[in-house]
């Protein structure tokens, strides 16, 4: 072996080393990146028949051990506690990522970092854009049944009135079908038969219905008058029908008639809402997107697309913790089935670099770096006594 094949040596060695040190280094910088995963970094032997060459740099492998979870209190971040990777589209290219730093925008859920439009996976099993520019909106419903709760005492005298004069009204709202409000209220009357009379009133005092409530000797409501019904026309000319529930005939979950004085006597509608704007959008824990509308209706329209890849070889990285693959992915599945893992809501997963094994890393490639240098110094130094020993010659 030659002084020169040793100083060759040593400069494969330099130069392996410092690809390494560029890898090290990006894993480093990328330690606060979310969902980014560390490349390992690998080194090969040189050599033929006559002997050592020096080393090579063979390359790296993308490392997709999870990352630690954390907290961001944003509704639209998500991560993955599995194998799975979330599917974002750009330019009509998939990619994968483990990244779920999502945010709304121009109404399409899109990952923060690329810009790309994020997948959901639909009934049929295919990949659609999670879009919500159709659903700025949930559409009014009209009331139709009312509950009524309380006591109405069966020692109350003939034509005891509930609530009284004086006494705050029972007030239930309605909604019709343009989604309007309208407070009505509700009186209770004993009539000579021992039933109850219950009269609807509206804001203006004007009566739009009624019916006759009777009782069984334990207080539950009877059948065949444990309900009754009324219309409502409105300004519009439409009308509206509800039906007024005082409970299962034989319960006690309702309107009751104890001994017991009169109480809790209150009407709550059972359905109805009014015109609903979108408010917020955040994920439940099955992937799930949900959204919140002003008049406190939810929906869920979208459930995010979940992909695995037995074999994460194929993946490539690309810029924003964004993979490629030559291959379609083995599973497509939402977050609700075991093999692509748990969803955590309001979370984002922490890039998987370990700063401790990271410095340990860059700190054996510098001693191979030194060791290098020292071999290249000392070969030089050989080299030079050798020429001046020629040249004296």
């Amino acid at each position: 072996m030659s002084l020169l094949n040793v100083v060759s040596n040593s400069l494969s060695g330099f130069k392996a080393f410092t690809t390494s040190l560029d890898n090290l280094s990006h894993n480093v910088a990328n330690m606060n990146s979310p969902g980014f995963k560390k490349q390992d970094s690998f080194f090969r032997e040189l050599n033929d028949s006559q002997g050592g060459n020096g080393v090579r740099y063979s390359g790296s492998i993308i490392n997709f051990e999870q990352g630690d979870i954390y907290t961001t209190g944003q509704g639209t971040n998500i991560a993955i506690e599995g194998k799975g990777f979330f599917i974002v589209e750009n330019n009509g290219q998939l990619y994968y990522t483990r990244a779920g730093q999502f945010e709304i925008k121009d109404n399409k859920l899109v990952d923060a970092g690329s810009g790309g439009i994020v997948k959901a996976l639909s009934e049929p099993g295919e990949l659609v854009d999670i879009d919500i520019s159709g659903w700025q909106v949930s559409q009014p419903e009209v009331t139709t049944f009312v509950d009524l709760s309380g006591n109405l005492s069966s020692l109350s005298a003939i034509g005891s009135q509930f609530p009284s004069d004086g006494e705050s009204p029972v007030q239930f709202d309605i909604y019709d079908q343009r989604g309007e409000q309208h407070t009505l209220n509700i009186v209770y009357t004993k009539e000579p038969t021992g039933d109850w009379k219950a009269e609807v009133r509206n804001s203006d005092n004007d009566l739009v219905g009624g019916g006759i409530l009777r009782f069984t000797s334990a207080g539950s409501p009877m059948a065949d008058f444990s309900s009754f019904s009324f219309e409502i026309e409105h300004q519009d000319g439409i009308t509206q029908t509800i039906t007024a529930n005082a409970g299962n005939p034989g319960e006690f979950t309702g309107l009751t008639s104890f001994p017991s004085q009169t109480n809790g006597i209150s009407a709550n509608s059972r359905d109805g809402k009014s015109l609903g704007a979108l408010i917020s959008t955040a994920f439940d824990d099955q992937g799930n997107l949900v959204l919140t509308y002003s008049n406190g209706s939810t929906e869920t329209p979208f459930s995010i697309a979940l992909a695995y890849f037995k074999d994460t070889g194929n993946l490539l990285a690309f810029t924003d913790s964004l993979f490629q693959s030559s291959t379609s992915p083995e599973i497509l599945a939402t977050a609700d089935e075991e093999i692509v893992g748990n969803i955590r809501v309001q979370s984002l997963e922490r890039s998987n670099v370990d700063i401790t094994e990271e410095f340990s890393s860059i700190i054996i490639i510098q001693r191979g770096y030194q060791a290098c240098s020292q071999v290249l110094s000392v070969s030089n130094e050989m080299l030079e006594e050798l020429y001046n020993s020629s040249k004296g010659g």
